[in-house]
């Protein structure tokens, strides 16, 4: 077994959306709060594409799918995503972080269910923060530590190649992600 893996180095994308002529200031605002899956999809194609979607587009993009619900983006339509491009994969519930280590180790990128900022597990306003409700993209791992893209739309918690401590991906890992076959992408 390997000390440390890193699959590939990729570009970091915000889930910040900026306000132009297409995109209202309320749209930003709204988009920027939900756009963690839509950022990792983008990660993954601006390194197979020379020129990949916006996230407004990709986002227009998955509300034609309906690929968003009230409780965020599905993995499935993502996945649609990313497939549309040449990029194969599959979602994956019920895992623990030993799977995703294994999974990074067989050279897959994986876009994980975890909570923002991997705060699981600690209290906010009284409330015990669960696992899940954001989407980060990993991409490495070594003994006790896995890396990882964090988008946020609060901008000191937008994180480039962030080794985040096992435990605290253990606690906040929601057991569900979209392996995706990073060998499989386009040359």
């Amino acid at each position: 077994m390997q000390n440390e893996y890193l699959i590939d180095s990729f570009p970091f994308v915000s889930q910040i959306l900026p306000p132009d002529e297409r995109v209202t200031a309320q749209q930003a605002e709204y988009w920027s709060e939900r756009a963690c899956g839509i950022a990792c999809v983008a990660m993954i194609l601006s390194k197979i594409e020379s020129s990949f979607l916006s996230l407004w587009d990709l986002i227009q993009e998955g509300l034609r799918d309906e690929a968003y619900c009230p409780q965020g983006w599905k993995h499935h339509g993502l996945l649609t995503l990313l497939e549309r491009r040449g990029v194969r994969g599959r979602c994956v519930r019920g895992l623990t972080a030993d799977d995703l280590s294994e999974r990074l180790r067989q050279g897959k990128v994986c876009i994980t269910s975890v909570s923002t900022y991997f705060r699981g597990g600690e209290k906010e306003h009284g409330r015990l923060i669960r696992p899940g409700g954001h989407l980060a993209m990993f991409f490495g791992v070594r003994h006790m530590e896995f890396c990882c893209h964090h988008p946020s739309s609060y901008i000191p918690w937008n994180r480039t190649d962030w080794w985040v401590a096992r435990e605290q991906v253990e606690r906040s890992f929601s057991g569900a992600l979209i392996e995706v076959d990073w060998s499989s992408r386009r040359p």
